[in-house]
């Protein structure tokens, strides 16, 4: 998918996936970063991130990554009838 669409994020992630569950975790983040550049709101992708980078020691940028897929993800639900959005502001403390 990737030689016919470069900007195809959900391809990135799924390769991403797979070098994570490869331990390949540098082309891992790298296919994350490149699926979360085309779409930056791919939570999974995300969580993915995160995950790679807490496995490859970068707690700081994991954290962060964390933050950003929960933010996403809470932004994206509707939370009324009226389809409105509610903000969350997400407030974590490290320990």
């Amino acid at each position: 998918m990737i030689k016919i669409d470069k900007t195809c994020s959900g391809a990135y992630y799924i390769r991403g996936c797979a070098f994570e569950k490869l331990s390949k975790l540098d082309q891992a983040v790298k296919d994350l970063r490149t699926a979360l550049k085309y779409d930056p709101n791919h939570v999974s992708a995300s969580f993915s991130l995160a995950s790679c980078e807490n496995k490859r020691g970068n707690y700081d940028i994991a954290n962060e990554a964390y933050l950003k897929a929960l933010e996403t993800d809470l932004l994206s639900k509707k939370n009324n009838e009226d389809g409105t959005f509610y903000r969350y502001k997400l407030d974590i403390q490290s320990p």
